[in-house]
């Protein structure tokens, strides 16, 4: 029996990226299908899909085999590696930091250090609180009849693995 949730996946991403080493947020809302998928971006800096179509043009045996899935797996991988980049960048800040802390400086302003600890702290709570959704909404997507068939069902099991580590990481 055809029902509109059984042929339609609404989706809405939080992606995050690097702007002069600042946290940007984004919002991507996608609809798709076995077919298709729609995406809308939008505000001042919309999130960045060029690599998304990309890496859909070189892999067009995956994207003609099955256009929603593969579409809808690249879009989820592409802002779960962008959380594995920032993760990297927090790491790096965080060791910047540990040097500050324990550095033989007398002239080292403390103040000004934990203030950038509090917001390496807050970026990394804004992190979690972007990544954590993922994998609930990867698990519900691969429970969907139609959109994720076999074939891409590895895929999505690597994305999901991807998007636990970040929640870890972080």
């Amino acid at each position: 029996a055809w029902t509109p949730s059984s042929l339609l996946t609404s989706l809405t991403l939080r992606p995050l990226t690097l702007k002069k080493k600042e946290l940007v947020q984004h919002e991507v809302h996608a609809v798709a299908g076995s077919h298709f998928l729609g995406t809308l971006r939008y505000g001042p800096d919309p999130f960045p899909i060029d690599e998304v179509v990309k890496r859909w043009e070189r892999q067009p045996e995956l994207l003609a085999s099955d256009p929603g899935g593969f579409a809808v797996y690249v879009l989820f991988d592409e802002v779960v590696d962008g959380y594995l980049s920032i993760v990297e960048e927090l790491e790096d800040k965080a060791d910047d930091l540990e040097d500050l802390v324990f550095e033989d400086d007398p002239t080292a302003d403390g103040p000004q250090v934990q203030e950038q600890i509090f917001l390496v702290k807050r970026e990394v709570v804004q992190l979690r609180r972007f990544a954590s959704p993922m994998r609930q909404g990867l698990d519900l997507l691969q429970e969907q009849p139609g959109l994720v068939p076999d074939a891409l069902q590895p895929y999505f099991r690597d994305v999901t693995e991807h998007a636990i580590r970040v929640s870890e990481l972080a």
